[in-house]
């Protein structure tokens, strides 16, 4: 069986010369995906320790959770076969709570992170057939930040949004899933589909 598997691997990472020169009449690309630990996540777990800490010293106790990782939706336009533009727009989010010593809820806050990004995408490497590809992205835009206290937006900030992921991996051709390992807004692992039409 391992040897099976392991023949069925080489065949799909066999270079297949003539492919590269074909334009694929598939032009279009929509992505969803789920990313985990986007920077806008990480910059919460500071939020988090602070109110650790605070909670020792302070009679109200803080509660962080809901951290949703990030949900990107993105769209390309491949120009050439290897080399894809488009944009992601992405969102994430935590909401904490705080309460007073009896356990009554004091306040609730909700912080949303919209990310708006135009990418670039590089196709690197077409298996046999087109089924198995390799790219690496790059992204900047900006994010719209928001924090709500009891469901009333108390402020709201812009600042620049990045991704930069040295290397994805897509599976399939009209449809397929894909897997990326990447540092920014759209998260460090992130794990979709996405179809070519």
């Amino acid at each position: 069986m391992k040897k099976l598997i392991l023949a069925i691997l080489l065949i799909l990472l066999i270079p297949e010369p003539s492919s590269a020169q074909i334009p694929e009449n598939k032009r279009h690309e929509v992505t969803f995906s789920w990313g985990t630990l986007p920077v806008t996540d990480i910059f919460n777990a500071y939020i988090f320790v602070g109110n650790d800490l605070i909670n020792i010293f302070s009679k109200e106790r803080t509660e962080s959770g809901n951290i949703l990782g990030a949900f990107n939706f993105g769209y390309n336009y491949y120009a050439k076969p290897w080399l894809g533009v488009g944009g992601t727009f992405t969102y994430s989010g935590f909401q904490q709570k705080t309460y007073d010593k009896y356990d009554n809820m004091l306040q609730k806050e909700r912080y949303n992170y919209y990310t708006l990004m135009p990418t670039v995408k590089f196709l690197w490497f077409r298996g046999h057939g087109n089924i198995l590809k390799f790219y690496s992205k790059l992204g900047i835009g900006v994010i719209l930040a928001t924090a709500k206290t009891n469901s009333t937006i108390k402020r709201s900030q812009c600042f620049t949004a990045y991704q930069l992921s040295p290397i994805g991996m897509e599976i399939g051709r009209t449809w397929g899933f894909f897997l990326e390992l990447g540092w920014g807004e759209n998260g460090f692992l992130q794990t979709g589909l996405r179809c070519r039409f």
